[in-house]
């Protein structure tokens, strides 16, 4: 089976959302292509997370990853037009950012840092914020006709990234007692 289509070779490619070809560089393609690489990030944060030495007390947190890989895919098909959502994801990313944060006092502004779990999320985090970033512009210009009905979807790109810093501030706690540096 070949894969490739040579339709894409000039700058252009089909996209869903839009029901039609649209220049690669859009501000929709640019959100697709953040929610991409925050999707494969995911992936590679699960793997090293996986190999901590700590990991019966990651468990929790490799699950949240792979929940945050799902919850990544059903926002693309979302923009595509395929009904994913039932409308408690916030409350269950929320439900995830309190689990995580149990215990923690945070006392001010935490250094990104840690092992290399710890340190994964957090750059997990910041592709997440960069990719809400993307999800907005795309709103207010390649979607906005559709912007009420996705409006929610920016809400849970918000929920995620707060979610991703708990799970990196739980983390920390359950690999090196730290809570913040």
């Amino acid at each position: 089976m070949k894969i490739y289509t040579r339709t894409g070779d000039e700058g252009h490619t089909f996209c869903m959302a839009k029901k039609g070809r649209v220049k690669k560089y859009s501000n929709v393609m640019m959100f697709m292509g953040a929610l991409d690489e925050s999707n494969s990030y995911l992936g590679f944060t699960r793997s090293i997370c996986s190999t901590e030495a700590n990991i019966g007390a990651l468990k929790d947190i490799i699950e949240f990853l792979e929940y945050a890989q799902k919850l990544l895919f059903n926002i693309g098909f979302e923009i595509s037009g395929s009904k994913r959502f039932k409308g408690d994801e916030d409350s269950i990313l929320e439900a995830y950012i309190d689990k995580f944060m149990e215990g923690i006092n945070l006392k001010g502004f935490i250094i990104p840092y840690g092992t290399p779990c710890v340190s994964s999320i957090h750059v997990a985090r910041s592709i997440i914020r960069r990719a809400e970033r993307e999800f907005f512009r795309a709103l207010d210009t390649d979607l906005a006709e559709r912007r009420e009905e996705l409006l929610y979807l920016g809400k849970l790109l918000n929920r995620l990234s707060d979610a991703l810093f708990a799970a990196a501030l739980r983390a920390a706690v359950e690999t090196t007692g730290i809570e913040y540096v």
